[in-house]
This record gives structure tokens, C-alpha cells and sequence, in this order.
């Protein structure tokens, strides 16, 4: 791929990831979902939840997708430079309002995603788990269980209360869950740390000649 198909690929998962982001972010504040759609759950917790997969393996994507972009442009060496251009082809992004142009896309595509999943994972964390074998809701993700209830007992929401019907609660697998998630969740980081890096810090050798 050439530069320019990853920065239309940055630009499309971008949007995406942000767009994603901010209605699960909503949705955990209690607000409305700026759009309604399948993937964005409207109840605080539950929406943390789902949002948490799809965001950092979208912002694993993103990450990824940057760091192609810089080593397919062996010739960038401000940070600037080394970071794909949403539209506004021919922008001097050596200029102040370029560097802030660029800047404000890797704040937006790449800062508040960041910011989104700690807040995702802080949700999940402070959830309760509701037990269906001995009927108490006071399980926190984390609490152990038997292996023979990881993938049938427990459930948790948000709303959730002793005596109320299941059938509005969120299938929770503990152990496994909380062990994929976290997972996930560092591994977007290390991308998002390993972007940063070649973007700011990574030491560039223009080819001679060039």
C-alpha cells in the first residue's frame, strides 16, 4: 500500500472509532446515543461493556495503520510529517496551522479513544455481578467462581436488582471476560504508545539521494 491508502484508511477507521467512542461515552453517562444504532447499548454499564471489545481492537487497527503510514514515508522527519493528512490534500503541515490541524486529529482520533477506553474499563470494574446460584448481587468482574459456572450463571447490568427478571441483564463469563478484556485494553495501549513513539520519538534516516 502507498502512503495515500493509509491515510484513507486512517481517515475511515477513524471516524469510526470516534464516532463509536462518543455514543458509548454518552450512553455511560446516562444520556442519549447521538445516533441510534445495534452496537451502542443504552444502558451505562452494558454500553462500557460492548464498546470496550470493538473500541480497542478498532484503536489497534488505528494505531497500526499510522505506523505504516510513517514507514511509508521514509523522507517525514518532524512528527507532522509522519502522521497520515485527513483530506486538505496540500496542507503544509510544517506550518502552525498545520501542526495544529494535525495535532488536533491525533487528539481527537487517537487521544479520545485512549481516554474513552480507561473510563470503559473503570465502568466494567465498578460493576455488579449477580450471582443466579446462591441469588445475591454483590459478585464484583472479578470474583472467582466455580469452572462449571463460567459460562452459564453469572450476569450483571447496570439497572439490575434482587428479584427482578433476567431478561434485560448481560451474560457476564467470569475469569475468562475479564482476562480477554484486559488484554485487549493493553494491547491498544502499547499500539497507542508505539505510535506515539514513532511518531515523536523514532529516529529518521532520510535515504541518501532523496
Amino acid at each position: 500500500m502507498t502512503a495515500a491508502h493509509y491515510s484513507r484508511l486512517w481517515l475511515a477507521v477513524g471516524l469510526v472509532l470516534v464516532f463509536y467512542s462518543l455514543n458509548s461515552w454518552i450512553a455511560g453517562q446516562g444520556g442519549k446515543p447521538i445516533f441510534n444504532i445495534e452496537l451502542v447499548d443504552d444502558r451505562p454499564v452494558a454500553s462500557a461493556l460492548i464498546a470496550l471489545p470493538i473500541c480497542t481492537l478498532l484503536l489497534t487497527l488505528l494505531c497500526r495503520i499510522g505506523v505504516c503510514f510513517a514507514k511509508a514515508s521514509p523522507r517525514a522527519r518532524s512528527w507532522h510529517e509522519r502522521m497520515p493528512l485527513v483530506g486538505l490534500d496540500g496542507v503544509r503541515t510544517g506550518s502552525p496551522e498545520g501542526r495544529l490541524y494535525q495535532g488536533f486529529f491525533l487528539l481527537i482520533f487517537v487521544g479520545l479513544p485512549s481516554a474513552a477506553l480507561v473510563y470503559f474499563a473503570d465502568r466494567v470494574r465498578k460493576a455488579k455481578v449477580f450471582d443466579t446460584l446462591n441469588g445475591c448481587d454483590d459478585m464484583t468482574p472479578f470474583d472467582a467462581v466455580p469452572l462449571s459456572m463460567i459460562l452459564s450463571r453469572p450476569y450483571w447490568d447496570d439497572r439490575f436488582r434482587l428479584g427482578r427478571s433476567l431478561e434485560d441483564a448481560v451474560t457476564w463469563f467470569p475469569i475468562l471476560e475479564p482476562i480477554v478484556l484486559a488484554i485487549l485494553v493493553a494491547l491498544a495501549l502499547v499500539n497507542v504508545v508505539r505510535l506515539l513513539y514513532v511518531l515523536f520519538a523514532e529516529p529518521r534516516h532520510v535515504p541518501r539521494g532523496k
